[in-house]
């Protein structure tokens, strides 16, 4: 039998390969997608706008397994469930959530935003399960 525990971690996997691979054609139609990729079957797949110029690109960085802050924001969304541990309401939202974003510091896996593999898919099992789950959700 699948345990809670487990639905989570593949519930958060689910999560980080999805945006991993969506972040790559983010902002395409269809038929661009289409032309460009055929289908898009892997995290390492490069980013439409790798070659740009940094500024060009605001300095953002896609493609061969970088999540978004789509990611990290469901980790930080789950930090919260874990330190209230019921039904979250507006006012967890504005007080955990906010502290959850702005001030504590990131770190998945050893990786910190700003890094040169900040956003990384590297999630190992460690690195947010024994926080999450050892907490027994």
């Amino acid at each position: 039998m699948v345990s809670f525990a487990q639905r989570v971690q593949g519930a958060i996997y689910g999560t980080a390969y999805g945006d991993a691979m969506g972040a790559v054609v983010e902002k395409m139609t269809y038929s661009e997608i289409k032309e460009k990729y055929g289908r898009v079957e892997t995290t390492q797949t490069k980013w439409w706008k790798a070659d740009w110029p940094e500024a060009a690109r605001q300095g953002r960085m896609r493609g061969q397994g970088i999540i978004t802050d789509d990611t990290l924001m469901t980790l930080a969304l789950m930090n919260v469930y874990v330190t209230e541990r019921r039904h979250l309401d507006a006012y967890d939202m504005a007080n955990e959530f906010v502290k959850e974003i702005a001030f504590r510091p990131t770190v998945y896996s050893g990786i910190r935003p700003g890094s040169a593999h900040y956003g990384s898919i590297v999630l190992s099992r460690e690195a947010y399960f024994q926080s999450a789950c050892a907490r027994e959700l």
